[in-house]
C-alpha cells in the first residue's frame, strides 16, 4: 500500500471520529523545502500532541526524520513511525476499536512508538 493511501486512511477515521463528536484534530504536512524532515502529520487530542511519520511496507525514517520525531518526543508530544491508518488512530485512543466495526486490509502495525515518560497511556 503507497503511503498516500495510508495517510487518506488515517484521515478517513479522523474525519468519522470527529463526526461522532470527538474533539480530535490533525493536519498534513506537505514536503517541501522548509518541512524536510518533518512528520506526515500532527496533531491534537485531549490536550495531546501528536506527531506520526506513516511509511509503507518497506519504508524506513530517514535519520533526518527520527532526529525531528525525537525533537518532538522531547518537548512531551507522542512521536509515532507507523505502517496503518488505522493502527495509528487506535495508538491514540484504543478505546475507538469499538468504533470501527470492521477493520481495513493494510500493512503491518506501527514499527515503532516513543512515548514520553511523562504520558500516562491509562490516564492519558
Amino acid at each position: 500500500m503507497k503511503e498516500s493511501t495510508i495517510v487518506a486512511n488515517f484521515f478517513e477515521d479522523i474525519k468519522k471520529l470527529r463526526a461522532a463528536g470527538e474533539r480530535i484534530k490533525f493536519i498534513k504536512i506537505h514536503g517541501g523545502q522548509w518541512t524536510s524532515g518533518q512528520p506526515d502529520v500532527m496533531g491534537c487530542y485531549e490536550g495531546h500532541m501528536y506527531v506520526i511519520e506513516f511509511k509503507n511496507e518497506t519504508g524506513r525514517a530517514t535519520k533526518r526524520q527520527e532526529v525531528q520525531l525525537d525533537e518532538w518526543s522531547n518537548t512531551g508530544a507522542t512521536s509515532m513511525i507507523m505502517r496503518d491508518g488505522r493502527a495509528a488512530v487506535l495508538a491514540i485512543n484504543p478505546e475507538w476499536e469499538s468504533f470501527f466495526p470492521t477493520r481495513r486490509k493494510s500493512g503491518a502495525a506501527g514499527r515503532t512508538q516513543v512515548i514520553p515518560e511523562s504520558f500516562d497511556l491509562e490516564g492519558g
